[in-house]
């Protein structure tokens, strides 16, 4: 590719600069309390984002970049250039995202990630639509792509259910109410309380009034939840052609993945709550500074096998992963038994006070805690690792409500073994895998001959 400009949203950041900086004038003014001062803050403000604006211009119209056959070349600067190299050897992973405003504007944020994550993980880039389309053909192409994944049917609600995100759809939530807000000029956050309580006092008609408003707020989290994984898995297509694994789905936002499949370093089979009760497991892929935020894939429990069509090396552990009798219990469930312990005493003591309306949501957090406790007691029995037949890595641990199986591929990892006195004289050890995408695994109560024997023989 030649030598082309940035889209002018590129420039956005520049402009972002020049919002705070008038803020500076307007704090001050707003402290006075002088109405003159106020209109002369606003001038101030004007003449900062005009000059911000024909700034980012400027430094838009010298900026560039250009793609050869083995490498990526910023040029970037205005009195100070700056023309950054980036070896296409470098790169593991191209991820094209269109949110529905670029799609109007035709551009297109382009992520590079690199295959280790330091000292570089990733660049952002924003490109228009066609010159991100040819970026991402040149610098991972993609050639007879077969569609390996293709979600439909029961499949479909599996995969939704399995890509829901607790965490960041309270994040959306929020976010949206605060903006929604700004730009109606209206209290939609007392809106939203007031709804949330009206909705509380229906479900009191039948569930005990004590847990009404924790289960409204999880029922709205689990909708919102759901409706944000149905829109972001829209149409969502898993291929392989030419060693690069393509991923493609959204309805609002469109985005489109590539990712090298020699780049991957290690597949993660995740079986939490929802997999249990569907019997599928999603799987998920790391690749440097690449972390999927999507499950790569999902299939029946059992029938991993499959994920080998994407991943010629990925296998389940095929060796025994540890020694129970060599374990310690109480390394695994001191802190979840603990819980359940105070939980259940804050139950004895609501009770004997006559603070009865505490009760349920105190005995919905002990099933919580309770729920913890037996995946720290299933980690106990299967947490550990092995040498795989076919010269792969695997490690098994738990954490929080969910149980990792990963498969590493890579063969640029560190080993690291912790030992308290306890454990050395136990034979015990804690090991910690440090791989190339700085993600740090770790298996309890391993035994210490049986690390060493291993860790130099990949």
């Amino acid at each position: 590719m030649q030598y082309r400009h940035f889209h002018p949203l590129y420039t956005l950041k520049y402009i972002n600069y020049g919002l705070v900086l008038c803020l500076l004038p307007l704090v001050r003014a707003v402290l006075d309390f002088n109405w003159q001062q106020f209109l002369v803050a606003l001038q101030q403000d004007a003449f900062i984002l005009i000059v911000m604006a024909l700034l980012a211009g400027v430094l838009w119209y010298f900026s560039g970049f250009e793609i050869t056959d083995s490498s990526v070349v910023l040029h970037q600067g205005l009195f100070f250039r700056s023309n950054v190299t980036l070896s296409r050897d470098m790169i593991a992973a191209v991820e094209c995202v269109r949110p529905l405003t670029y799609r109007i504007l035709g551009g297109t944020q382009v992520i590079i990630y690199f295959k280790s994550a330091f000292p570089l993980k990733k660049i952002t880039l924003h490109f228009f639509t066609k010159d991100a389309i040819q970026a991402a053909d040149t610098l991972l192409p993609v050639k007879n792509m077969p569609t390996v994944f293709e979600p439909t049917g029961a499949t479909r609600l599996v995969f939704v259910m399995l890509s829901a995100n607790v965490v960041t759809s309270c994040v959306f939530a929020v976010y949206s109410i605060k903006r929604i807000s700004k730009i109606l000029g209206t209290q939609v956050e007392e809106y939203a309380l007031h709804g949330i309580t009206e909705l509380s006092h229906f479900l009191e008609l039948f569930i005990p009034a004590g847990i009404s408003m924790l289960a409204t707020f999880v029922l709205l989290i689990t909708v919102l939840t759901l409706m944000l994984s149905l829109l972001r898995t829209a149409g969502f297509v898993v291929g392989r052609g030419g060693g690069i694994i393509l991923t493609k789905g959204g309805f609002i936002t469109k985005i489109e993945r590539r990712v090298s499949a020699v780049c991957v370093n290690f597949c993660d089979v995740r079986l939490t709550p929802f997999a249990r009760v569907l019997r599928y497991t999603p799987v998920y892929i790391t690749a440097g500074g690449y972390r999927s935020d999507t499950p790569l894939f999902v299939c029946r429990m059992g029938q991993e096998a499959m994920l080998q069509r994407l991943l010629a090396d990925f296998t389940m552990p095929t060796h025994k992963m540890c020694v129970v009798r060599k374990k310690s219990l109480p390394v695994y469930i001191w802190l979840p038994a603990s819980l359940c312990a105070l939980l259940i005493a804050l139950i004895c003591v609501a009770a004997n006070i006559n603070m009865i309306g505490m009760i349920p949501v105190l005995s919905l957090l002990l099933l919580f805690a309770l729920c913890n406790l037996g995946i720290e007691i299933e980690a106990f029995i299967k947490e550990g690792f092995c040498k795989n037949d076919n010269r792969t890595f695997s490690i098994c641990y738990g954490r929080i409500f969910t149980r990792h199986t990963v498969c590493i591929f890579s063969h640029d990892i560190s080993f690291t073994i912790q030992q308290s006195p306890i454990a050395a004289k136990d034979g015990r050890c804690n090991l910690y895998i440090n791989t190339p995408a700085r993600v740090r695994l770790r298996a309890r109560d391993a035994i210490p001959h049986r690390v060493k024997t291993v860790s130099f023989n990949l």
